[in-house]
């Protein structure tokens, strides 16, 4: 059985990115009903994770990304 915690999963991700900005609907994929929750524990222990939105119209754009990695690419 995975032992992977939903904070594992969600740094994955983020990392995965390589820098770059992850849309909130891909955060959402991976089934963590709060992830909010999840950031900030990150974020307690020391990743800099950043949140920007924007607006297309009525509608909001979530995205995050882990501060200070560099992409690779």
């Amino acid at each position: 059985m995975d032992q992977t915690t939903q904070r594992d999963r969600l740094l994955n991700l983020l990392r995965s990115a390589n820098g770059g900005w992850v849309p909130l609907p891909e955060l959402l994929s991976l089934g963590i009903a709060q992830y909010n929750a999840r950031i900030f524990e990150l974020r307690r222990m020391g990743q800099e994770i950043e949140c920007k939105q924007e607006q297309h119209g009525r509608t909001k754009h979530t995205f995050y990304r882990l501060k200070g990695q560099a992409s690779l690419f």
